[in-house]
């Protein structure tokens, strides 16, 4: 075990979690190379790399410093706030970002004639979605404030 963390430098469940990723990357890959527009993916996952990097990390990067440091935050005499943001924004931000075209409805008639269902149903979903997620981090940021006041007195 000691050898595998002086060789790699971490231990053996990174390990394999690690592989296990190449693999799945690794059969992706192939998958999409067997498609009819492989050059066509790999233009879109190029672009949607780009537009990541150098459009959207900025954006929100600015974003969340600018919140963090508009409210003062860093100091650990009072419970934080910030991460019970941070966590559902991006996971609903995730999720608009795989589903937007079936949130916003967009090339419905395209969705209905594959599928046979309509995209009526994804807004919802997704407002339901959010407002779960943020009840869950709000509920939690009340419990730690309760854990942080209990420990204060």
């Amino acid at each position: 075990m000691n050898a595998l963390r002086k060789v790699y430098g971490s231990g053996l469940f990174h390990f394999v979690a690690v592989v296990v990723c190449f693999a799945v990357s690794g059969y992706a890959i192939l998958r999409l190379a067997d498609s009819a527009e492989p050059v066509l993916i790999g233009l879109w996952f190029l672009g949607a790399l780009l537009a990541h990097d150098f459009l959207l990390y900025p954006v929100y990067t600015l974003l969340d410093r600018a919140v963090a440091k508009g409210q003062g935050l860093g100091g650990t005499d009072r419970a934080s706030w910030i991460n019970f943001v941070r966590v559902p924004v991006l996971l609903t931000g995730l999720v608009f970002l795989v589903w937007f075209p079936l949130i916003l409805g967009v090339n419905a008639k395209t969705y209905r004639a594959a599928s046979g269902l309509g995209t009526g149903r994804f807004l919802g979903r997704f407002i339901a979605f959010t407002a779960a997620v943020f009840l869950v981090s709000a509920a939690l940021y009340c419990l730690r404030l309760l854990r942080w006041q209990r420990r204060a007195d």
